[in-house]
C-alpha cells in the first residue's frame, strides 16, 4: 500500500514501504526489529551507508508519479504517494473536445464531463502531448478530434497532429 497524500506519516512506515511494500503493514515486534535503526538518507537513497540496519533498495521511479529525489535536504514528504512495488502509470481527468475546432474544445473543457485516461504523470495531456485513451485499461483510443486542457491539439485517434499544442488563452 502506498504512502498517504496526505495526513501524518512517519520514517518508521517509509522504512516499511521500502522495506516490505507496503505503509501499513502491522510493526509488531519482529517488524520493527527487522527494521532495526532507520536513516531518512537511506531510505531516500537506497542501502545502510547512514547507519541503517537493514539495506534499502533503491527507489522505484517506473511505476511512481512521486518520489523522493535522493537529494539533500532528504525529507519525509517527498515519499508522499510513494508506491515501492508500484508498476504502473494510470492518470485521469476532464478534456474539453471539440469534432471540429481547438477553440470550440477550449470552450467546451468548462463544462465537458467525460474522464479520459493517459500512462503519464503530467495533468496536461494536451499540452504535453501524451496519448490520450477512453478507457482506464488504456486499450481504446480516445476518438479523433480536438482536445483542450488549457492547451488544445488535434488528435487524430493514435497521435496529436501537431507538434505544438496552442494556449487556450482563457
Amino acid at each position: 500500500m502506498a504512502v498517504p497524500t496526505s495526513g501524518e506519516i512517519s520514517l518508521r512506515r517509509l522504512a516499511a514501504e521500502k522495506y516490505y511494500d507496503s505503509y501499513n503493514i502491522g510493526l509488531d515486534g519482529l517488524a520493527q526489529a527487522t527494521l532495526g535503526t532507520t536513516s531518512l538518507r537511506d531510505v531516500s537513497t537506497s542501502g545502510n551507508t547512514y547507519g541503517s540496519t537493514i539495506s534499502f533498495e533503491s527507489t522505484n521511479t517506473s511505476g511512481n508519479c512521486t518520489y523522493p529525489d535522493a537529494s539533500a535536504p532528504f525529507s519525509m514528504s517527498e515519499f508522499r504517494g510513494y508506491d515501492h512495488d508500484g508498476s504502473s502509470i494510470l492518470n485521469s481527468g476532464i478534456l474539453g473536445y471539440n469534432s471540429s475546432t481547438g477553440n470550440g474544445a477550449c470552450s467546451n473543457l468548462s463544462s465537458a464531463t467525460t474522464t479520459y485516461y493517459w500512462s503519464n504523470c503530467t495533468d496536461r495531456p494536451v499540452r504535453d502531448k501524451v496519448a490520450i485513451y477512453s478507457n482506464a485499461s488504456l486499450t481504446s483510443y480516445a476518438p479523433a478530434g480536438y482536445y483542450a486542457d488549457g492547451y488544445f491539439n488535434l488528435w487524430t485517434g493514435t497521435s496529436w497532429a501537431f507538434s505544438t499544442s496552442t494556449d487556450c488563452q482563457f
